[in-house]
């Protein structure tokens, strides 16, 4: 139950945190430190609720490292996270694009040959037959 309570306290406020992955390892490697500190002072009556009452909550600790940032830390911040998103929906939209243009190109080729077949025919040397002379006679359809 304990080590449950620091794991569940950290990774909500893994999931609170908005800042860059580096900052956030160190946030936690430091508060994970000082919660087993806490644990062990208080290890009969151990809760996730003793961890709030002490530290608070989540949400209010990712508030209080926020608040810690400059204007222009955060903007950089909002921004970098603006870029991510663009370029997670603009390869969403070029795989949904490659594909349909895949799928569209399959259908084509289905319907251009769904009425015979191909054949192929290698022929050595220069004699090589006309249209007329292979059989072709509708032109309109090759």
């Amino acid at each position: 139950m304990k080590n449950n309570a620091i794991n569940t306290y950290l990774k909500e406020l893994s999931n609170q945190l908005c800042c860059s992955g580096k900052e956030k390892k160190e946030i936690l490697s430091s508060l994970k430190n000082r919660l087993s500190e806490f644990e062990s002072e208080h290890s009969a009556a151990f809760k996730y609720e003793d961890i709030v009452e002490q530290f608070g909550s989540p949400k209010e600790v990712a508030n209080s490292f926020l608040g810690e940032y400059s204007s222009t830390q955060l903007h950089n911040l909002v921004k970098r996270r603006k870029i991510k998103h663009f370029c997670i929906i603009t390869a969403c939209i070029l795989i949904f694009a490659a594909l349909l243009i895949y799928s569209i190109r399959r259908i084509y080729q289905f319907y251009w040959f769904q009425d015979g077949y191909v054949i192929e025919t290698m022929y050595d040397g220069t004699d090589i037959p006309g249209p007329e002379e292979i059989g072709i006679t509708d032109y309109q359809r090759y």
